[in-house]
């Protein structure tokens, strides 16, 4: 049995999850008393701020776009090669240089 829970974190005497919506609910009472269940958590991401870093990137790329391409040695050879327009090459390289992502 597989879904996906939205548990909010409530101030009880103690702190509880306790589900969200109803679907969340009714999937809490189907469980059976003593029965374990195993979960992966992770906070929700900010939706304004990852649309904002999306938009400063399409931005940055359409500069970038323009630049003129010259050729670039390959770090630990003699090739040389163009870079290729790609924008998620290019928000993978943003990422790394503003230091989010270790290589």
């Amino acid at each position: 049995m597989a879904a996906a829970l939205e548990l909010v974190r409530s101030y009880q005497p103690q702190p509880i999850l306790l589900p969200v919506s109803a679907n969340d609910e009714a999937f809490i009472l189907q469980l059976q008393p003593g029965q374990v269940i195993s979960a992966e958590f992770r906070k929700a991401r900010n939706a304004r701020f990852h649309r904002k870093f999306m938009k400063l990137c399409s931005i940055a790329y359409g500069e970038f776009e323009r630049l003129p391409q010259s050729p670039v040695q390959m770090a630990g050879s003699n090739r040389w090669v163009t870079p290729l327009p790609d924008f998620d090459e290019f928000r993978y390289w943003a990422l790394v240089q503003a230091g989010f992502y270790q290589v």
